[in-house]
C-alpha cells in the first residue's frame, strides 16, 4: 500500500474535498485520515481548530492506496489543484502534467452485459431518376452524335 500526503489551507475540511475527488474513479481499498498540523508539525486529530494557543496552519490528508493505484491517485489529487503534495512524488512528472489542466480527467465507466449498442440506422440512398430526352439533348457530344446519325 503507497501512502500519499496533500494538505490545503483551513477554509473547509479536508477529508470530504478528497474523498470527492476520487470517488469518480473507483479507487479500492481506500483509506483517507485527516488531522489539522500546526506550523511546529503538532497534529490535532479530527479537525480541531486549536492547538494549545496555537492556530493550526493547515489540514492534512493521509491517502492510503494500493501500489497499482498510487501514482493515478496523486495525478488527479493534483490535477484538481485543491491539494499541495506534502510526501515524495511517486512519479515526478504527475505535477508538470497535472499543471496543464484546470479540470478533471473524466472517468472511465464500463457499460454491463446488459446495456445494448444502439441500433445502426441505414441511410436512403437518394431516388435515381430517369433522364428525359430533352435532359439528354444539349452539349457538344450530343450534337455530333445527331449528326453522325
Amino acid at each position: 500500500m503507497a501512502k500519499i500526503i496533500v494538505a490545503q489551507g483551513m477554509c473547509a475540511p479536508i477529508r470530504p474535498q478528497v474523498l470527492t475527488a476520487l470517488q469518480p474513479y473507483g479507487f479500492k481499498p481506500l483509506h483517507v485520515e485527516s488531522y489539522a498540523q500546526a506550523e511546529d508539525g503538532r497534529r490535532a486529530r479530527d479537525g480541531a481548530l486549536v492547538i494549545g494557543n496555537d492556530r493550526p496552519q493547515c489540514n492534512v490528508a493521509e491517502i492510503t492506496v494500493s501500489d497499482a493505484a498510487a501514482r493515478w491517485c496523486e495525478y488527479v489529487l493534483l490535477r484538481s489543484h485543491k491539494f499541495q503534495l506534502m510526501s515524495r512524488p511517486l512519479d515526478t512528472r504527475n505535477e508538470t502534467w497535472a499543471a496543464k489542466w484546470n479540470t478533471l480527467p473524466r472517468a472511465w465507466t464500463q457499460a454491463g452485459c446488459s446495456t445494448q449498442a444502439p441500433a445502426l440506422q441505414r441511410q436512403r440512398r437518394p431516388q435515381r431518376t430517369r433522364r428525359t430526352r430533352q435532359q439528354q439533348d444539349g452539349g457538344i457530344l450530343d450534337t455530333l452524335a445527331r449528326l453522325f446519325r
